[in-house]
């Protein structure tokens, strides 16, 4: 993580992080076959923030956001996959009479991808000569499931010289979420299947 300076009243905070794990066969090793093996997980993330102060009055920002999850189950077919992004911005104004106003505004995306796999259970319909079990798997479902979200929201707060209330607020927001979850369903009961 950093925090540049641009010129002036401009300014950036940068982060970022990578990770990995897993390393692990999630089955007794009395059980384990030919497909099966370790799992995994791999992790980015990605954060970057332009900040713009001019004064103690007005000051405005912008950021972006990218995150990715890669994850493999314990067999060769397998899988979990998730990306997203988001960037957002927002401006905050004072005025001495008028009272402040806060805008804000965002738009994100996600993508999910994932594989399930059938065990055969008749190994002898493998490329193998081994008769021992979990020898082989085939695709059973695999799904896609983007979403799209973005709105905005706007505030205003004036301060109020009173005796019993001290500021009033007045605002409202905006939200639109869409998705869809696309499925696709294969037939693991052939003993040819691949």
């Amino acid at each position: 993580a950093a925090g540049i300076p641009i010129a002036g009243p401009l300014s950036a905070t940068v982060s970022g992080d990578y990770q990995s794990g897993g390393g692990y066969t999630l089955l007794d090793p009395a059980k384990r076959g030919r497909i099966d093996q370790r799992s995994e997980i791999i992790q980015r993330n990605t954060y970057v923030r332009l900040n713009y102060a001019p004064s103690a009055r007005l000051n405005a920002f912008m950021t972006g956001h990218l995150f990715g999850d890669n994850r493999y189950t314990g067999t060769p077919l397998s899988y979990q996959d998730r990306q997203q992004q988001h960037v957002d911005a927002g401006l905050n104004w004072q005025t001495d009479h008028a009272g402040s106003v806060a805008l804000r505004a965002w738009d994100g995306r996600q993508d999910e991808h994932q594989r399930s796999a059938a065990i055969r259970s008749n190994s002898s319909t493998c490329a193998t000569s081994s008769t021992a079990a979990r020898q082989c798997e085939d695709s059973s479902v695999t799904a896609d499931i983007p979403s799209h979200d973005w709105g905005g929201s706007a505030t205003w707060t004036r301060a109020l010289p009173m005796k019993y209330v001290e500021s009033f607020s007045a605002g409202g927001d905006y939200r639109h979420y869409a998705g869809a979850y696309d499925e696709l369903n294969f037939n693991t009961t052939c003993p040819g299947a691949h």
